[in-house]
């Protein structure tokens, strides 16, 4: 064989194994929806009605999903996770810093107990035996464009008298006017909406500081009997773990060339009750956002935690493919893709490919389902 073809055939070959993966998760299940289905409502008595925490039960999802792609990427060749990005949401600032918890944790067990686990463990920048989390150089950094959607839905979910946490708001009654199902929705009083949904959604964000000092303080819930009666009922009582490892901007990486700055900013954005996101929009700055942070790992994996509508919608961004596909994505379930630049046209668009779509074997494997586990949806 032709030396030139041999070689050019070695390059392409590390070329695709190096391809950088991104890997796209839901957040973990959510208080708000927990109580909702056991009979109570959290948001009344709840200082930001918007940002629910997770559950004890969303939290052990949260870690299991790390765990599981710990051995995801292993299986499947693809490289070590290098970042986690998450919408800063505290129910997906929390399924990200279990994680990274979960996902470090099993590395750092994995390491060793193979032929190859030394070079993969290099890979991962050589850190052992320190906090889990740590011992990989893992934080969570926040990324606004990975925001909930804001849209109608999600402002009736939270800002109305008799708001529940429900999508669109509690179901209308026949005479109320309205079908959720054709999305049309019941008229509103205007006097009767939380004054925080009038004004522009930036101030609704907590910034990393504060998401930090928040899970530093939080405790849990304490109508949250989720793994009550478990061997994990006291695996979850404090977050302040998850907290340190929320990244602040001044402690961005150095090899950051944002510095730590969020690539979407909602400042500026028109977004509050009567002005709101639009499907298309949700999908480009879900896109504009994937597609930076890939160009900043291209040969390795990242994960980002967001929420159930745009990772449904982003599917059907890089793939073309209607939502159905897709399906509903129920807790931390995730979808990974990789792009290949040589499908992209003449101006160097990029083909996305997904790998998996819509997974959530981790939490089938630990036969502890959410109730709304398959219809949930923000």
């Amino acid at each position: 064989m032709n030396i030139f073809l041999i070689i050019h055939t070695q390059q392409r070959h590390l070329t695709i194994m190096a391809k950088g993966t991104v890997i796209v998760a839901r957040h973990g299940e959510r208080i708000d929806y927990y109580l909702r289905d056991s009979g109570s409502n959290w948001l009344p008595t709840a200082e930001r009605k918007w940002d629910p925490p997770l559950t004890n039960r969303g939290q052990m999802q949260a870690r299991r999903l790390g765990q599981y792609l710990d051995k995801l990427t292993q299986t499947h060749d693809l490289p070590p996770i290098e970042a986690v990005y998450s919408s800063p949401m505290v129910r997906c600032c929390m399924t990200a810093g279990e994680a990274v918890i979960g996902y470090s944790s099993s590395a750092g067990a994995g390491a060793g107990a193979s032929a190859g686990a030394g070079d993969r463990d290099r890979d991962r920048k050589g850190n052992t035996n320190t906090a889990a989390g740590e011992q990989l150089n893992l934080k969570v950094k926040i990324e606004h464009g990975l925001v909930e959607s804001m849209n109608d839905k999600w402002y009736r979910s939270w800002c109305l008298p008799n708001s529940d946490g429900s999508w669109g708001g509690p179901e209308p009654g026949p005479a109320a006017g309205g079908n959720f199902e054709t999305g049309v929705f019941p008229p509103v009083d205007e006097g009767t909406i939380d004054t925080r949904a009038k004004v522009p959604a930036d101030s609704l964000i907590q910034t990393p500081s504060d998401i930090s000092q928040f899970l530093s303080d939080y405790s849990g819930d304490a109508n949250d009997t989720s793994l009550a009666n478990t061997a994990f009922a006291h695996d979850f009582e404090t977050s302040r773990e998850v907290a340190s490892l929320i990244l602040h901007h001044q402690q961005a990486d150095d090899d950051d060339d944002e510095h730590g700055a969020s690539i979407f900013s909602l400042e500026g954005r028109t977004y509050k009750w009567g002005s709101f996101e639009s499907r298309t929009s949700q999908q480009d700055r879900m896109q504009h956002v994937v597609e930076t942070l890939a160009e900043r790992h291209p040969n390795g994996t990242i994960l980002l935690v967001s929420h159930g509508g745009p990772v449904t919608h982003l599917y059907e961004r890089l793939t073309g493919n209607d939502w159905s596909v897709h399906g509903v994505s129920s807790y931390t379930s995730f979808s990974v893709y990789q792009r290949s630049d040589a499908d992209g046209d003449e101006e160097g668009d990029s083909c996305w490919k997904a790998l998996m779509t819509n997974d959530s074997t981790h939490v089938q494997e630990m036969h502890m389902e959410s109730s709304d586990q398959a219809s949930s949806f923000v």
